[in-house]
């Protein structure tokens, strides 16, 4: 009998309207960004099956912590 070995890590994919809500924009400009390489933050690159993008939600998430926690400490001093 094969072992199948378990990834305890597992990587959970988004497509690319959930991925846009996770980022808190439109589809569009998601696909836009990817596209053009204009994200303002560091974007993921996702992985392509058959026409549709599949998305690394937990990178995205921690794209977007890292964005928040930027803007705290990058905002003007008043």
């Amino acid at each position: 009998m094969e072992r199948i070995q378990t990834d305890v890590t597992a990587t959970r994919w988004a497509d690319t309207r959930e991925a846009a809500r996770i980022v808190r924009c439109h589809p569009e400009v998601l696909r836009r960004w990817h596209r053009e390489g204009s994200a303002p933050f560091a974007l993921p690159r996702p992985k392509r099956r058959g026409r549709q993008y599949f998305w690394d939600a937990d990178a995205l998430h921690a794209a977007m912590e890292a964005l928040e926690t930027d803007e705290r400490y990058t905002g003007t001093d008043g």
